[in-house]
């Protein structure tokens, strides 16, 4: 694509400084500022029941976890730690999963990968 010419690309320059120069103040207006404060407040709440909901399907799904760690390591000791071990990478990785997918499957996943470590 050709340059265009330094006389157009000059009077172009002027008209977009004119165009700009009449923009109103960038600054954040005060029911800008209004509206993300209550929209924060909104999320916040929203965050707190969806950290509840994770939480009650986690724990939920222990038993099921239980039982594919007792079919991988045919032994209960064993099982428990997994299972043990697999709650806390969860919870502490559940930042990580991935809402609309299976919770069960995500934690499975993470027991299969320390089991076979």
């Amino acid at each position: 694509m050709p340059a265009l010419p330094e006389a157009v690309c000059r009077h172009l320059g002027q008209e977009l400084g004119a165009a700009y120069a009449n923009l109103p103040d960038p600054s954040e207006p005060e029911c800008l500022a209004d509206l993300l404060g209550r929209l924060e407040q909104v999320l916040a709440v929203q965050d707190a029941q969806s950290e509840t909901a994770f939480r009650d399907l986690f724990l939920a799904i222990m038993p099921s976890l239980l039982r594919f760690a007792l079919s991988l390591s045919r032994d209960r000791s064993l099982a428990e730690d997994l299972v043990q071990g697999t709650s806390l990478k969860g919870w502490r990785n559940r930042h990580q999963f991935r809402p609309g997918t299976s919770l069960e499957a995500w934690l499975c996943t993470i027991l299969r990968y320390s089991f076979y470590r």
